[in-house]
C-alpha cells in the first residue's frame, strides 16, 4: 500500500476477538518491521459478511457503483432476486470509493456486482469475509476488470456452504441447457443454476 510522509492507511475487518498487526517495509537492507500491536475486539456478529475492494490508483468515488443481489433458491431461476442492503465504511481520503462493504447474510446465492463509468479500469482486487462459527474466514477472489458495458461480476457465492461458482472441484458435476448452467453436488443433493449471460 502507498506510504506518504511515513503514514499509511488500510481497512481490515476484525475477524476474531484478538487481532495482532505489524507493518513491514521491504527495503534494500532487508525488511523492516514495526512493533506488534494487539487489538481486542468484541465478538463478531456471525450473520455479517464483509467485502473488501482494493481499487486501482487514481480512482474517484463517482466512477464506480457496488451492489449485491440475493436469491433464496439456488436451484430455481424463477425465484426473483432481491437487492441486498450494503453498507459502506472506511471511505478513503478525498473522493476515492469506499474500501469496505458489509451486509447481513443468510442462506442462498449472493451475486456481487461492480459498475464502472470508466471501462478502461482494470486490476480491481476483491476479497470476501464470510461467517464460519463465531469468526470470519477470508476468501481471496480473482482480480476483475469491467466488460465493454462497464460491468463486472466480482463474485457469486452459495451460502452457508461458502462456495464460489468457479470452484468446480467442490461440485460433483454440471449440466448445460440452451441458456443455463447447473452445478450439483452429491450425495448432499445441492443444486445451483445460473443463466449463462449472468456469468460473463
Amino acid at each position: 500500500m502507498p506510504v506518504r510522509d511515513g503514514r499509511f492507511r488500510k481497512v481490515l475487518p476484525l475477524v476474531d476477538s484478538v487481532l495482532r498487526l505489524r507493518a513491514e517495509l521491504q527495503g534494500d537492507g532487508g525488511p523492516l518491521q514495526s512493533r506488534e500491536v494487539t487489538i481486542h475486539a468484541p465478538s463478531v456478529i456471525p450473520s455479517m459478511g464483509v467485502f473488501l475492494v482494493e481499487w486501482p490508483e487514481g480512482m474517484a468515488g463517482n466512477q464506480v457503483e457496488f451492489s449485491a443481489t440475493w436469491r433464496g433458491s439456488p436451484e430455481r431461476l424463477d425465484v426473483p432476486s432481491q437487492r441486498v442492503s450494503v453498507q459502506t465504511f472506511g471511505a478513503s481520503p478525498g473522493d476515492a470509493p469506499p474500501e469496505a462493504f458489509y451486509f447481513r447474510i443468510k442462506p442462498g446465492v449472493y451475486t456481487f456486482l461492480l459498475r464502472a463509468r470508466s471501462v478502461s479500469m482494470s486490476g480491481v482486487r476483491p476479497s470476501l469475509y464470510l461467517p464460519q462459527g463465531n469468526h470470519l474466514t477470508s476468501r481471496q477472489l480473482r482480480p476483475v476488470s469491467p466488460n465493454r458495458s462497464g460491468d463486472a461480476v466480482l463474485a457469486k457465492i452459495l451460502f452457508p456452504h461458502s462456495v464460489l461458482w468457479e470452484q468446480d472441484e467442490w461440485f460433483t458435476g454440471q449440466s448445460q441447457g440452451a441458456d443455463t448452467v447447473t452445478k450439483f453436488r452429491f450425495p448432499e443433493g445441492i443444486s445451483w443454476t445460473e443463466r449463462k449471460r449472468d456469468l460473463q
